[in-house]
């Protein structure tokens, strides 16, 4: 705040009010970026191990992230020092809690990294009991039926990897560097 000129300082009652005006939120200043600060150090190491992304989006002041089981987000809670972690929907449902189109998990964690280890976490499961179950010796009856429901599993397979680098590429090019 001391380096912005008193001149360019206007003051709101809320943020979203900011927003709406075409402020963004800060990477150094906003509460997630306050968090991101303080972990700079090892949340780049962890995630590049573990193949995560996560870049700050100053739109509305979260964390994307990006892994090998889909797109999740951190979000600051209405309480001082909380933060809520949210992964988006990928089949069906579109319920929602808070984010149009994502969930929230049921976890808490004090810090990002505790949140990044709970996502490395869920990955290794994700891939210990996929979603979608190899069903190349199940009993489906006719040669027809098996093959529709194979090859719908591999669009929606291959449809999520694209998803998964498109993602990676949009926010790098809309100047979302990851960290």
């Amino acid at each position: 705040m001391k380096l912005i000129p008193s001149r360019n300082r206007k003051a709101y009652a809320e943020i979203e009010s900011a927003v709406a005006d075409g402020y963004s939120y800060c990477k150094y200043c906003s509460r997630i970026g306050k968090l991101l600060k303080m972990e700079r150090e090892d949340l780049p190491n962890y995630c590049k191990r573990n193949g995560i992304f996560y870049f700050f989006n100053a739109k509305d002041g979260t964390i994307d992230i990006i892994s090998h089981s889909g797109k999740w987000k951190i979000i600051a809670g209405k309480k001082k020092h909380s933060i809520i972690l949210c992964h988006k929907n990928v089949i069906g449902n579109e319920t929602y809690d808070i984010l149009k189109g994502y969930h929230i998990q049921n976890v808490k964690r004090r810090t990002i990294l505790g949140y990044m280890k709970y996502i490395s976490q869920h990955d290794r499961y994700r891939e210990a009991k996929p979603i979608f179950e190899d069903k190349s010796n199940s009993n489906i009856k006719g040669v027809k039926k098996k093959k529709k429901d194979v090859e719908r599993e591999k669009r929606i397979r291959r449809a999520m990897s694209i998803h998964y680098v498109e993602d990676i590429l949009d926010n790098m090019s809309s100047g979302n560097i990851p960290y």
